[in-house]
């Protein structure tokens, strides 16, 4: 009797542990699918950014130095006559065309007790009477003109360009020369003197300009906005200036590849003007880069086109 309730006591003993150790078992099966399920659920997605793209294009690049400056006569002479006494006769106005030799007035330097036949004034070049400071019956002093003559149909433009451009400067130079009274309009210039030496007191260089082409329309004294053209590359892959990004001393842009997602290039810079920038090395015309939200970008990263999307938008909303 006592061995068959050994015996049967062995046995639930058994039963009970094989039945203790499936709990466990099944237990920590739970507790391995449930780690795992939350380690799935505490990793992050991959972030994307949003950016704009713009293809690598090949343009035209011209780098300038813009200045302002005045129109001139390229040669204005004071007429002073050769005898002084009253003016007896005038014979021009302001705006009148006169030619070398031409009498323009007559002084007559009679006095009390002695009479004179009055005297000619002619003038010495062929030009435009751009000023007349003296009447009929003043008096001319010593050393005073009684007009003077530009030649107007060889204008020039006398500006002054800082220091810090005057590397970039050479005769014979082109530019643009642009007026407010002729508004959308350009007249060509060469550049055709350079001054030896700085101003100390403004630190500019006095430059002269002529005009290709005369225009009956310029006159002296009109103010002008010049654009000299210092350097020309033509058909070169370019970017806008905003799409390369300098880091640790290098310029990068980001290329788009076919996955979405970005690939990092160091390029090397040309030529660049205020909007654009040539690409000497790095990349290749046609390809897209980003030119917007690329500050926050790195190599590989995922991205969206918000050009794209917008263009979807409208697209549902007609």
């Amino acid at each position: 009797m006592m061995k068959t309730t050994n015996t049967l006591f062995g046995l639930a003993w058994r039963m009970s542990a094989l039945a203790l150790l499936v709990i466990v078992a099944v237990a920590g099966c739970d507790m391995i699918r449930f780690g795992r399920d939350a380690v799935d659920a505490e990793e992050p997605e991959e972030p994307i950014f949003a950016v704009a793209a713009a293809e690598v294009g090949q343009e035209r690049l011209v780098d300038s130095i813009r200045v302002n400056g005045d129109i001139e006569s390229a040669a204005t002479i004071d007429v002073f006559p050769d005898v002084f006494g009253d003016v007896h006769e005038l014979n021009v106005r302001i705006g009148d065309r006169v030619e070398q030799g031409e009498i323009i007035a007559k002084i007559d330097q009679s006095r009390p007790g002695q009479s004179f036949v009055p005297g000619p004034v002619r003038a010495p070049i062929g030009g435009t009477i751009t000023s007349v400071p003296v009447r009929v019956g003043a008096k001319v002093q010593q050393g005073q003109p009684v007009a003077r003559i530009a030649t107007t149909g060889d204008l020039q433009i006398r500006t002054y360009v800082p220091e810090r451009y005057i590397g970039q400067l050479e005769l014979g130079q082109e530019a643009e020369i642009e007026f407010a009274a002729f508004r959308g309009e350009t007249f060509d210039a060469r550049v055709v003197e350079l001054s030896p030496v700085v101003d100390p007191a403004t630190r500019t260089m006095e430059t002269k300009l002529e005009f290709t082409e005369p225009d009956a329309r310029i006159r002296p004294g009109m103010f002008a906005r010049i654009r000299i053209i210092t350097e020309v590359r033509e058909d070169v892959p370019v970017v806008p200036v905003d799409a390369v990004v300098t880091r640790r001393g290098s310029n990068l842009v980001f290329v788009i590849t076919g996955d979405e997602r970005v690939e990092r290039r160091e390029v090397e810079l040309g030529l660049q003007t205020a909007e654009r920038v040539e690409i000497i090395s790095g990349v290749s015309i046609g390809e897209r880069i980003t030119v917007e939200g690329q500050n926050q970008l790195d190599d590989g990263v995922r991205v969206r086109l918000i050009d794209e999307e917008e263009e979807e938008t409208e697209a549902e909303a007609r």
